[in-house]
């Protein structure tokens, strides 16, 4: 099996990047994350609220929070995601909106 060098990888990744293919799959996957990770915690702080302490389901909402929390920091922090599709959205020409006219 052959292994991949630094060097190719860098010119892997510079192929993909000319063809746009890589930009646009980056953008998809952070933002998939970013959306995924913030929901899960979203829906297991809500369930916190929720759940009384003295309940027994408790346990398993509290673990179920800190699985959701960690997933945003293990897979890449969602800072860092967002940092890339600001990236990669101020790489892309975004068409300049139009200027209307005040109106008196």
């Amino acid at each position: 099996m052959k292994r991949l060098t630094e060097a190719g990888f860098a010119r892997f990744l510079a192929k993909l990047g000319r063809s746009g293919k890589l930009a646009a799959q980056l953008a998809r996957a952070s933002s998939a994350k970013v959306a995924c990770s913030d929901a899960a915690v979203w829906v297991c702080d809500r369930a916190c609220d929720l759940v009384p302490l003295e309940a027994p389901e408790r346990r398993l909402v509290d673990k179920a929070l800190r699985d959701a929390k960690l997933t945003q920091i293990y897979e890449g922090t969602n800072q860092i995601n967002r940092l890339t599709l600001a990236e990669i959205v101020a790489r892309t020409r975004l068409p300049t909106p139009r200027a209307t006219p005040a109106s008196a």
